[in-house]
């Protein structure tokens, strides 16, 4: 998930004392927020099956892991559920 870029515009709502005749409070300013985390890439490794048993199991490896659960759904509904602060999944079907 990238957010990309977000423009913030922040201006003085209230000014109290200091004893001033005229304070101009109108002028605002506009700083832009950049989300330059580089993107996560999921890379899915081989297809391992146990002779006999017809059990199928599959690794993934995320470039950058989250600091919560985060769950993948393959294309055949199995999942890979990697846990927070780990970046190496596996599920078996």
């Amino acid at each position: 998930y990238q957010q990309g870029e977000e423009a913030l515009t922040l201006g003085i709502k209230d000014a109290a004392g200091g004893n001033y005749e005229a304070l101009d409070t109108s002028s605002t300013t506009t700083t832009t927020v950049v989300d330059n985390r580089d993107a996560t890439t999921l890379t899915l490794g081989d297809i391992t099956v146990a002779e006999g048993s017809g059990t199928a199991t599959i690794g993934a490896t995320l470039s950058q892991p989250t600091d919560r659960e985060f769950t993948v759904t393959l294309s055949n509904g199995a999942t890979i559920t990697f846990a927070a602060n780990s970046a190496v999944g596996t599920s078996t079907a």
